[in-house]
């Protein structure tokens, strides 16, 4: 499996201290250079600057000169390098939770998750417990509507 992420989802689970489900689920993780540059930024969470610092083993950085397309102009620089990147590589799954950008993944017929589908997902592998990531995410102002997470705990 090919997983691309955004910077959005990686920050949110280094911050809810979850960031080791993702290997467990997906294995490895590719972020392009600029996601490794937003969370090392100015302004970045220091658990999400020092994770950064010291990244994983199953943590891919590629540095690929990208070339966008028109339709993901209006994103952020991390976003634009992940679906790009994604639509390049043939990615299985990109992990990115604004919802332009979903549209954009799933425009390219890619597969996209944010961060509750991950949490979806390590709940029902036993990684996690969904309510508790909730609630974290809650604490550090992670916008979502309840209709969303109704939507994902649907499934």
């Amino acid at each position: 499996m090919i997983v691309v992420a955004d910077t959005s989802p990686i920050n949110y689970l280094v911050r809810i201290e979850l960031i080791g489900i993702l290997p467990q689920l997906y294995g490895t993780v590719i972020i392009p250079s600029a996601v490794l540059l937003e969370l090392r930024a100015e302004g970045s969470p220091a658990a999400v600057v020092q994770w950064s610092a010291h990244l994983p083993d199953w943590i891919k950085v590629d540095s690929t000169e990208l070339r966008f397309e028109a339709d993901v102009e209006r994103l952020g620089a991390g976003e634009r390098a992940a679906i790009t990147l994604a639509t390049q590589i043939g990615a299985s799954l990109v992990l990115v939770d604004d919802l332009p950008a979903r549209r954009a993944v799933k425009r390219r017929g890619l597969v996209a998750a944010g961060t509750l589908a991950v949490l979806k997902d390590a709940d029902e592998a036993r990684l996690a417990n969904f309510e508790t990531g909730i609630s974290e995410l809650q604490k550090l102002g992670f916008r979502m509507t309840t209709e969303l997470i109704e939507e994902i705990r649907r499934g």
